[in-house]
């Protein structure tokens, strides 16, 4: 029961000071919309989800809630990047090309995000999600 009570609390403010939807949370955990909403209206417990689903949304909770707001976004975008280099075989190149940024820029970027401006960084975070969009399903996360 004081799960249930916790979680409620913790639901409660991701929908309050982050506006994140219901509808949004049903889509990303492939929970039903419906059990969310009994769930707020205490007609339903977290006792009723299987443990796969139990761990996706307190994963997804704790991304939205915690992650999100702690990591910079130089550091999110730098790590998409590495994880197209590494996992889909892009290069720096590629991302300037189509950023039409200098390559050099690129990978000062990589290196030190802080130390690139910010006219540079905004075309190239546009591309780089552009190109994440692409591979995210042929990417294999541990």
């Amino acid at each position: 029961m004081m799960k249930d009570e916790l979680f409620r609390k913790q639901l409660r403010s991701l929908l309050t000071e982050y506006h994140f939807t219901l509808e949004a949370l049903s889509h990303l955990t492939n929970i039903s919309l419906l059990w969310f909403n009994e769930m707020l209206e205490k007609k339903s417990t977290l006792s009723v989800l299987s443990d796969e689903q139990l761990l996706t949304l307190n994963l997804t909770i704790e991304m939205f809630r915690v992650g999100v707001p702690t990591i910079s976004d130089d550091e999110r975008v730098s790590t998409i990047m590495k994880i197209l280099i590494t996992e889909c075989g892009l290069k720096p190149e590629t991302f300037a090309a189509y950023a039409d940024i200098p390559l050099e820029k690129v990978q000062l970027f990589l290196t030190n995000p802080e130390e690139v401006e910010s006219e540079v960084k905004y075309p190239l975070a546009v591309k780089v999600m552009f190109l994440f969009s692409l591979f995210k399903d042929s990417i294999y996360l541990t």
